[in-house]
């Protein structure tokens, strides 16, 4: 009787988790199966090494195209990553060597004389070994649009952007580096930090900068100018 009751109760059990037993078989021969056929494969493509010597022979390296054709499609990362290796490489070897080079280079890239103190700047980038001396052209087209004001105005606008919340202003004037918040009485945590850190960046050579006034936000917002002023919003 006990006897029955074991084989009842065995029966009854696989009943319940026949659904679970057959999953985990299927699961289990299809990693048998590839396991056997992913050993039968690599053992067909290592080369044999019979001697010692012979491991100096394996390369480490990724296997070209040619080796590749053989097996598994080639994956496109290796290819990319040999290709933006041998643009960065070109475009590095191609910077400007000399200060006459970086005139020429400049003038031929933005139909201009560079500015007043260019020579000091190629002495500053030479010093602390600036790798690409050419590639300003995201910094030129961004400052395009201001080209068309006078000092004095590029300044007065600046300070009237100074009067919003959560604005500093950083004055440049005689080498000498001040941030400014107009807005005093206005609460924010977050005022002047990224003041701060653009005077620090820039206090080393202050003394070859113009007067001028230049205008930070502290948060990433979205500000809107109308005709009848400035609007304030925040993209949250």
């Amino acid at each position: 009787m006990f006897w029955s009751t074991r084989q009842s109760t065995k029966l009854t059990f696989l009943r319940q988790n026949a659904g679970y037993i057959f999953l985990f078989v299927v699961i289990f021969c299809f990693f048998q199966i590839g396991y056997r056929n992913g050993r039968q494969r690599n053992a067909n493509s290592q080369p044999s090494i019979t001697h010692e010597k012979d491991w100096a022979t394996v390369s480490t390296r990724f296997p070209s195209a040619d080796e590749r054709k053989g097996g598994f499609a080639e994956h496109p990362i290796p290819k990319l990553m040999e290709e933006a290796e041998e643009q960065f490489r070109k475009k590095l070897g191609g910077q400007s060597k000399t200060l006459k080079d970086a005139v020429v280079e400049y003038k031929r890239r933005y139909l201009r004389d560079p500015p007043k103190g260019f020579d000091e700047w190629w002495n500053f980038a030479q010093k602390h070994k600036v790798k690409m001396v050419d590639e300003y052209d995201g910094l030129m087209a961004d400052l395009e649009p201001f080209r068309d004001l006078s000092g004095e105005e590029l300044r007065r606008r600046s300070y009237q952007v100074g009067r919003l919340p959560s604005i500093d202003l950083v004055r440049v004037r005689s080498g000498n580096v001040l941030v400014i918040n107009i807005k005093s009485n206005f609460k924010d945590t977050e005022v002047s930090a990224r003041a701060h850190g653009f005077r620090d960046m820039i206090e080393g050579f202050a003394k070859t900068v113009c007067t001028t006034w230049i205008p930070f936000a502290a948060h990433v917002d979205l500000f809107l100018a109308s005709r009848h002023g400035f609007s304030y919003q925040c993209t949250g």
